[in-house]
C-alpha cells in the first residue's frame, strides 16, 4: 500500500476512534456540509508556529512559540476551536497503526519525540539530571498528542484529503482551522466531485463563467475607483491552499488546470488512486478534460448533491408552456431554449430559463412530425407529415433549405451529426442526406413497416420500426451489421447507451439489448400503453420513459448494464398522451397531446449551468 493511502486509511481509523472534537457546553454543534462557512485562508496562522523547512530556531524557541500561539497542535489551547489527537492507551490499535505510519514517513521520530518529551524546567541546575519528584506526575499519554497532517508538505496533505470520501471529509473540518482549511480547499472538492460516477462540468460553460465574473469584478473595480486597472478587483478573489500553490507553479500535474504534457502518467496514477479510493467504476477521463479549479467546487459539489436528491425524491418545480393551438408532438431543448413542433404546422421557441415564447416558426404545410437543432451552429431541420424535410438558421428564423419530397409519406424521424441528416418516415425506408448540402446520399430499405425512430451514432445508425424490429445499419456502406427482434408489437423509440440499445413499444414492454451481440439482456414492463418515447442521460446511466398511459418513469441503468431498475414514477403530472420527451442533468421536458409543453425542473433555485 502507498504512503498516501496508509495516510488516508489513518486518517478515517483517527476520525472513527481516536478522536473527540472540542465541544462548547450546552450548545448544539451537529454540522452539516450544506452549511459550514469557508474555509481560513491564512497558512501560518493556521499551522500554528511550526518553523518553516529550512529555519534554524530551537527546539526551546520552538515549544515556546507554539504555547502561545492561537492554534497549537501538541497542546490545542482552550480558547481555540481546536482539538488534538488523544491517542487512548499504549495498548490502542490507533496508536499502533499511528505510530506504525509516523515511522514509515519520519526518520527522526525519535528525535522529535525526545524533543517532545522533554522540558527545560525539569533539569537539576547542579547535577544536570532529570529530578526524580514522587509529587508530579506527567502522563505520556496527555503528551502523546501530534498532528501528522501539519507536518507534512502541503501538497503531500491535499493529496491525501482527496483520496477522502465525503463523509470522513466533513468530519476533518472539525478537528482543527488547519485541517478545516485543507478539508474545504477547493482543489479537494474538485476531485470528489469527479470521483462521483455521472457528474460532470461543462467546462467550456465553466470557462465563459469565469470570463464572465472577471469582468464583472473588473467592471465594479472602475466602477468604484475610476482608475482602469487591468486585472483588478473590487472584491478579494476566492482564495485556497490549492490556488495559492498553483500560481506558485508548485505541484503542476495536480492543481493547475493545465497540466503539462510531462506530466501525463503522473496524472493517471493520481486519477486511478482517486477511483480505487471510492470503489468508483466510472470513467473520469483525463483531468485535462477537468474544468479550472478557481470555481467554487465546494459549493458547485453541494448543488449537484441537492439536485441529485431531488431527482431520487422526485421533487420537480412543474410548469407549463402553452401557445400551441393543438396537440405537440416533438420537443429539443438545451440550456438556453426549448423548441417545439406541433400539429398547428409551426415550430415554437421558448427560453428554458424563464419558459417566455421567443419565437413562432413557419414552413410546413402538415404538422411538425419531428425536429432537431444544433446551437453552436445555429443549425435545424424539421420533419412533417407533408412529407417535407426543412433546413433551418433558427436563430435568424429562415428557411435555408426546402426537401418538398424527401418521404413518400409523413416524416417521422430525424437526426444528425456533423457530416450526416437521416430521416426514416412512412414509406418503411431510411435515407440519409449530406448535411452541407442536404443532397440525398443514400436510401436504406430493410423494414416491412413505418420507421419511427432513428439515432446516429458514429457510423452506426439504429432505427426502430412499426415491424416490431430494430436494424443497426453501417452508414458509410449501407450494410445491415445486425437485425434485434423480440417485441411483439410495433416498436415506437429507441435510445443508445454505451453498448446498449433500449427500446419501446406498444406490446407494452422495454427491452434492453447488447448492441454488440444483439443478445437481449432484460425485458421490463413498467407501463400499460405504448412506450412513446425515450430520453437518455448518459453520463448519469439514466432513462426517462414516456407514455400513453399519461405517466413519466426514471431509471437507472445499473454500473454493468444489464438491467434497468425503476427510480421514480410521475402518474400525475400529465393529464393526456405523451407523444415525447426530452432530458439533461436538471430538467425533463415533455410534449403532450393537450396542446402544452411541461417542463419537471429539478434544479429549480440553483444555478446548474455548469452542470452537462
Amino acid at each position: 500500500m502507498r504512503l498516501t493511502d496508509r495516510a488516508a486509511e489513518a486518517i478515517r481509523a483517527f476520525l472513527g476512534v481516536g478522536a473527540r472534537p472540542h465541544r462548547q457546553p450546552e450548545q448544539d454543534t451537529r454540522f452539516s456540509f450544506l452549511e459550514h462557512p469557508s474555509a481560513p485562508h491564512d497558512l501560518s496562522r493556521l499551522r500554528g508556529s511550526r518553523s518553516a523547512p529550512g529555519s534554524t530556531r530551537g527546539a526551546a524557541s520552538h515549544s515556546r512559540e507554539t504555547s502561545s500561539s492561537s492554534v497549537s497542535y501538541l497542546e490545542p489551547s482552550q480558547s481555540a476551536p481546536a482539538v488534538g489527537v488523544q491517542l487512548r492507551d499504549d495498548s490502542s490499535p490507533i496508536k499502533r497503526g499511528w505510530g506504525k505510519f509516523i515511522d514509515s514517513i519520519s526518520p527522526t521520530k525519535a528525535r522529535r519525540k525526545e524533543k517532545l518529551m522533554v522540558d527545560d524546567d525539569p533539569l537539576d541546575g547542579e547535577e544536570g539530571e532529570l529530578v526524580d519528584d514522587e509529587g508530579f506526575f506527567d502522563s505520556a499519554k496527555a503528551r502523546a498528542r501530534i498532528d501528522i497532517i501539519s507536518l507534512l508538505p502541503v501538497e503531500l496533505s491535499l493529496y491525501i484529503f482527496s483520496l477522502l470520501d465525503v463523509s470522513t471529509l466533513l468530519s476533518c473540518i472539525t478537528v482543527t482551522h488547519y485541517w478545516k482549511a485543507l478539508a474545504t480547499d477547493d482543489a479537494v472538492w474538485r476531485c470528489l466531485f469527479h470521483a462521483q460516477p455521472g457528474w460532470r462540468i461543462d467546462v467550456e460553460a465553466a470557462h465563459h463563467h469565469l470570463a464572465t465574473n472577471t469582468q464583472r469584478q473588473r467592471e465594479e473595480a472602475l466602477e468604484h475607483s475610476g482608475i482602469p486597472i487591468p486585472g483588478s478587483s473590487a472584491r478579494n478573489p476566492r482564495v485556497s491552499i490549492s490556488s495559492i500553490l498553483s500560481s506558485s507553479l508548485l505541484l503542476p500535474t495536480i492543481f493547475s488546470s493545465s497540466p503539462t504534457p510531462s506530466s501525463k502518467s503522473h496524472r493517471t496514477s493520481f486519477q486511478a488512486s482517486k477511483m480505487a479510493s471510492r470503489a468508483s467504476s466510472a470513467d473520469h477521463g483525463d483531468l485535462d478534460d477537468f474544468a479550472p479549479v478557481p470555481l467554487d467546487w465546494k459549493d458547485i459539489f453541494k448543488t449537484r448533491f441537492i439536485l441529485e436528491k431531488r431527482w431520487r425524491s422526485g421533487q420537480p418545480k412543474v410548469r407549463q408552456l402553452m401557445g400551441h393551438q393543438s396537440l405537440v408532438y416533438c420537443v429539443k431543448f438545451d440550456r438556453d431554449r426549448i423548441v417545439t413542433g406541433s400539429r398547428d404546422k409551426t415550430i415554437k421557441v421558448w427560453s428554458t430559463q424563464t419558459g417566455r415564447l421567443r419565437s413562432t416558426l413557419r414552413g410546413h404545410d402538415g404538422s411538425v412530425l419531428c425536429l432537431k437543432f444544433d446551437s453552436a451552429t445555429s443549425f435545424m431541420v424539421s420533419g412533417s407529415s407533408d412529407g417535407s424535410i426543412l433546413a433551418w438558421d433558427f436563430e435568424k428564423g429562415v428557411i435555408t433549405r426546402k426537401i418538398t419530397k424527401a418521404h413518400a409519406g409523413g416524416v417521422l424521424t430525424l437526426d444528425f451529426d456533423d457530416k450526416w441528416i437521416v430521416s426514416g418516415g412512412r414509406d418503411n425506408s431510411v435515407r440519409v442526406w449530406h448535411r452541407a448540402n442536404q443532397e440525398l446520399h443514400r436510401v436504406m430499405n430493410g423494414h416491412e413497416g413505418p420507421v419511427n425512430c432513428v439515432i446516429l451514432q458514429g457510423s452506426t445508425l439504429v432505427s426502430a420500426s412499426g415491424d416490431a424490429k430494430l436494424i443497426m445499419w453501417n452508414i458509410e456502406t449501407g450494410e445491415i451489421l445486425r437485425r434485434f427482434e423480440g417485441h411483439s408489437r410495433g416498436i415506437a423509440c429507441v435510445a443508445l447507451t454505451t453498448h446498449r440499445i433500449i427500446s419501446g413499444s406498444k406490446d407494452p414492454y422495454m427491452k434492453l439489448y447488447d448492441s454488440d451481440t444483439g443478445a437481449c439482456l432484460e425485458t421490463v414492463k413498467g407501463h400499460h400503453d405504448l412506450v412513446r418515447s425515450l430520453a437518455v442521460d448518459p453520463n448519469m446511466g439514466r432513462v426517462i420513459s414516456a407514455s400513453y398511459d399519461k405517466s413519466l418513469k426514471v431509471w437507472d441503468l445499473d454500473s454493468e448494464g444489464k438491467q434497468l431498475k425503476l427510480v421514480r414514477d410521475f402518474p400525475d403530472v400529465h393529464e393526456s398522451q405523451i407523444f415525447d420527451v426530452d432530458c439533461d442533468a436538471s430538467r425533463i421536458i415533455t410534449a403532450s397531446y393537450s396542446n402544452v409543453v411541461t417542463v419537471l425542473d429539478f434544479g429549480f433555485d440553483l444555478d446548474t449551468s455548469l452542470f452537462a
